[in-house]
Formats: structure tokens, sequence, C-alpha cells
């Protein structure tokens, strides 16, 4: 049925990832950074699943959301920018929030050389973001986001901050426009006028929009990286239209579009700050988001039992649990996607 959502999430860089959209979400997530000698045991979709993806895919009812994970190989995720920046940081920080990015940039800001918060984040791009995404090519086969680049996705959500998405688009004969979520613009007039672009963009097949909601590598401020800017994006994303601008209101309407649609999330964790904004903050600004049941596929390593007790913990939270690695699973998609339609988009 139209109001059954599956979630897929792919390729994250923590353990299990999963939210909801009001109609049919996927999500494949995979913690392929943390190999184990352990044979996983595999739980794919079923044929039923996979017809209903791709037709969906092929009529344009389907928005791709992007998490780090879907670089992996890329750019330096999570527990590798933590390792590099505070590698004791379960002695600073307490042990639950050590493993997370935002709590040691925010102890990087309080404590290092007295930085503040747009040092951090000027560090961590020229750290692990610029000259990372160079001669990459996207054509190859065996790259998640080459594979998914080749569909006709209109509209792509964002968390991270690079431009392999928009780079794996052109070079499969796209024309992405690229924008940026402006929750942290204190100039109001700068911000009507970026938010006035935006709501003139029109997504097409062609021509994708890629949507920055974390911010982009370009403007340092417009990071969402240390637990603060957590704090405030939420704050504001959650607080729409509290001041004079009519766009106060920081989703363009192709957002929301894209948000009521089925949605294919690649590259989370739900133990993560990031898919936890996205989750509570984002998802929850569409209608009846909850309601729908939802899918999470990720790749950890798990035996049988185990995945019979985090399906069980996902049906509890209307997530039905799906096993398979992020390559794995765009391989199985590019495949499905040419045996009913061929080569095209």
């Amino acid at each position: 049925p139209s109001n059954w959502g599956r979630i897929i999430d792919a390729g994250g860089d923590a353990r299990c990832i999963a939210a909801t959209t009001d109609e049919w979400g996927i999500a494949v997530t995979a913690d392929e950074s943390n190999p184990t000698t352990r044979e996983p045991f595999e739980v794919p979709l079923t044929d039923n699943q996979w017809i209903n993806l791709v037709d969906r895919i092929y009529h344009g009812r389907v928005t791709l959301f992007l998490g780090a994970g879907a670089s992996y190989g890329h750019v330096a995720l999570g527990k590798q920018v933590i390792n590099q920046w505070l590698p004791n940081a379960s002695t600073c920080i307490a042990e639950d929030l050590a493993g997370q990015l935002p709590h040691v940039a925010q102890h990087r800001k309080l404590f290092d050389r007295d930085e503040d918060a747009i040092m951090v984040k000027q560090d961590f791009i020229e750290q692990f973001v610029r000259g990372r995404q160079e001669n990459i090519d996207f054509k190859a086969d065996g790259e998640p986001l080459g594979r998914l680049a080749r569909l006709p996705f209109e509209t792509v959500i964002t968390t991270n901050y690079d431009d392999l998405m928009a780079e794996a688009f052109t070079q499969n004969n796209k024309t992405p426009a690229v924008t940026t979520c402006q929750w942290n613009c204190d100039d109001l007039r700068e911000r009507e006028r970026r938010l006035v672009e935006q709501k003139a963009l029109s997504p097409s097949k062609t021509a994708p929009v890629i949507f920055h909601l974390h911010g982009h590598h370009t403007d340092a401020k417009s990071l969402v990286l240390l637990e603060e800017d957590f704090e405030h994006f939420l704050a504001k994303l959650l607080k729409p239209n509290v001041g004079s601008l009519e766009s106060d209101d920081i989703l363009p309407d192709y957002v929301y579009k894209a948000l009521s649609q089925s949605i294919l999330f690649v590259g989370y964790s739900m133990g993560d700050m990031t898919f936890r904004s996205v989750f509570r903050g984002v998802l929850n600004r569409v209608s009846n988001i909850n309601r729908a049941k939802s899918v999470t596929v990720q790749y950890d390593g798990i035996t049988k039992q185990q995945a019979q007790y985090t399906e069980a913990y996902y049906r509890d939270l209307k997530i039905a649990f799906v096993n398979q690695s992020a390559a794995d699973f765009t391989k199985a998609l590019e495949e499905q996607w040419r045996a009913k339609y061929g080569n095209g988009n």
C-alpha cells in the first residue's frame, strides 16, 4: 500500500539506522569501517520490495537522503576524525559521548588553543574535506554514489559537507544545483536573498537539486558540526516563522515536497547525533511521518540470533530490518533497475 514506508540507510559509520516517511522510505546502513571475522547473517530486500522501490524511483517518487557513510573511502568518518582530534576521548568526555563527533568538536572549541566555533569548523574543512574529492571516477564500477547518480533522483538532501554527489551527477551527464540550508545566516537580507533563489529552483531528472542540510564546505559558518550547532539547528528548525520574515522557515518548499514522498536514506546510524537531528527535526516537520512503517538495512557482521533481536527492536519502532552492505545494496539496485528499464534513466 502507498502508506507503507520502507527506509533504507546505506553505508553509515556506526551501527544501525532508520527513519520514517509518510509514504515509502528505504534506508541501508553499513559499518564497513569495522570489519568482523564473523559471517554476517544477511537479510536482503524481497522481490516485491525491489519491484516497488525501482518503480517508485522510475516515477520520480523517491528522494535520496545522504549521510557520511555513503562516501565511505572518500571522506573521513566520525571515528577517524575523533581518533585524530582526541585519541583519548573516553578519558576527557563521558564514555557514552566520546564516540560522537559533535561532542569531540565541542571539546576542541573549549580546550584546544582557545579556538572558537568557526575555527574548529575551518580546521575540520581543511583537514578532512578539501582535497579528498579529487580524481574520483564515479563512472567506475563499484562506486555507490556513481550508481545512485545514474538513477533519476530529482532531489538529494544531504548532511554531508562535500561536493561528491554533485561531482557524481556531473560525471553522469547531469547538471546539479547545489544549495545550503540557511540555519545560521545572521544577515536577514542576505538570508532572504538566498532563500528566494532556492525557492526558484525546480528539480528535475537532468538537473537535480542537492540541498546541504548541515552546511557546505565553502561556508564554514554553515556547518552543523559542534554539539552547540546541533542544538541551535534543531531550535531553528522546530520554531519557524518566529521573526519578521516569511522566509524564517529554513526549508524551501521543494524540500517539503521531497520529504513527503518515499525516501532512500544512505549513510546514517541511529546512534549518531546527525541522524537524530534529521529524524527528530526534519522528518517530524512532515505530517504523519511517524505513522508509516519503515525498513532499515544495515551491515554489522551480526549472527542470526542478533538479527532476530535487531529485527524485534526495529519492529517496535515500526521499522522492518534488512541486513546488507551499502556496496552490495547499490549493486543490487543497479541490477534491478537495468533488468526492468535498461541503462537509461
